[in-house]
């Protein structure tokens, strides 16, 4: 049986493909216990799949890609203490998977490329946090990533590379009444 929160917190995480999300929410994990925070991967709204996104010539990077009404009515009913049936991107297979059931929980952390390019979705967040890394760190955490999490081959790795820095972020600036914090690493020199 699943306990409604009082009060459900949702923080938004955003930062580029490779840039550390996962790694910085599986440290939040660890500070608030995995009992009362709850990450959803915003790679999950993703619209089209790999092949898909082919045909049409977007990468995921581009704000396109994915399904922001959803997001927004799903991201807002977890918000409101309710369940829902979240869609899966499997990066392994490039395909969307059947959705799984979420809970609401005392936190809610929404992670990816866009957590807060829709402004619906945005005026949900209580809190948000942008991660930039130093490209060169980026690019080589990316590829060490793929090939070991995702099975992807070095040279695709680097042909979607290329393609992305093709396709700029969309610049993310504090708006509304959402404290922002940002976070930016270096390369060690």
């Amino acid at each position: 049986m699943t306990i409604k929160p009082d009060r459900v917190v949702l923080i938004g995480v955003a930062g580029d493909s490779g840039c550390g999300k996962s790694t910085f929410l599986r440290r939040l994990a660890d500070l608030f216990g995995e009992e009362l925070m709850t990450v959803i991967c915003l790679d999950d709204y993703h619209s089209l799949d790999r092949k898909q996104r082919k045909e049409v010539g977007v990468t995921a990077l581009n704000p396109k890609a994915n399904n922001f009404d959803l997001m927004y009515e799903q991201i807002k009913a977890l918000k409101e203490g309710q369940p829902i049936d979240k869609p899966i991107y499997n990066h392994e297979t490039g395909m969307i998977d059947p959705p799984e059931r979420v809970n609401p929980n005392r936190i809610v952390v929404i992670e990816g490329l866009h957590p807060m390019h829709d402004e619906r979705v945005r005026s949900l967040l209580d809190f948000s946090v942008y991660l930039d890394l130093d490209d060169e760190v980026k690019i080589a955490w990316k590829i060490q990533r793929d090939m070991a999490e995702r099975g992807h081959r070095y040279e695709d790795i680097l042909l979607r590379l290329t393609l992305a820095a093709l396709t700029s972020m969309p610049t993310l600036t504090r708006k509304g009444n959402t404290p922002m914090w940002s976070f930016k690493s270096c390369r060690p020199d």
